[in-house]
C-alpha cells in the first residue's frame, strides 16, 4: 500500500511540474491588430503570449485568452492595455497593481485599448529610420520585380 501511493504522489508531482503556464482571460472592448501568439509585456519582459480570441456578443467585447509564465503571478487588479503600433503587430502590457491577491483561470479582466499617441524625440526617431528601411527594403523587392 505505501509503494502505491508513492508512485501516486510521483505521478501528481509530474503532472503538476509538466505544466509550465496559467491561463487566464483579459476582455477588451477592441483588439485591433492582436494575432495569436503576440506577447503580453512586464516591465519590458515577455511574460506570456495570446492563445485564443473569444467574443462576447452579449457583452460586445472580445476575450483574450493568455498563457502566461508559470514563474510569474499577476496580482488581482493590474492593469491590461493594447497599446497600438505604427510599426508592427501591436503587443498586450501588463502594468501589475500592489494587491497580494493573484489573477487565476476563473477570474475575467478588463483591458484597455491605448490609441496610437503622438510620437515625440527619440520615439520619433527611431519610427522614422524603420520607416526609411522599410521603404528602402520596398524599393530593393519592387526592383527585382
Amino acid at each position: 500500500m505505501n509503494i502505491l501511493s508513492i508512485i501516486i504522489g510521483l505521478v501528481g508531482l509530474l503532472l503538476i511540474s509538466c505544466n509550465h503556464s496559467n491561463k487566464i482571460t483579459v476582455a477588451f472592448n477592441k483588439v485591433s491588430s492582436i494575432n495569436k501568439g503576440a506577447s503580453l509585456i512586464h516591465d519590458g519582459q515577455q511574460i506570456g503570449k495570446v492563445v485564443d480570441f473569444k467574443q462576447n456578443q452579449t457583452l460586445d467585447s472580445i476575450y483574450l485568452i493568455l498563457t502566461i509564465d508559470k514563474k510569474y503571478k499577476i496580482p488581482k487588479r493590474s492593469t491590461f492595455f493594447i497599446k497600438e503600433n505604427l510599426l508592427g503587430d501591436n503587443i498586450i502590457n501588463v502594468d501589475f497593481s500592489s494587491s497580494d491577491t493573484y489573477l487565476s483561470s476563473k477570474d475575467i479582466s478588463v483591458g484597455i485599448f491605448r490609441p496610437l499617441e503622438v510620437m515625440t524625440g527619440a520615439q520619433l526617431d527611431s519610427a522614422r529610420q524603420k520607416i526609411k528601411e522599410k521603404l528602402t527594403k520596398l524599393r530593393v523587392d519592387t526592383a527585382r520585380q
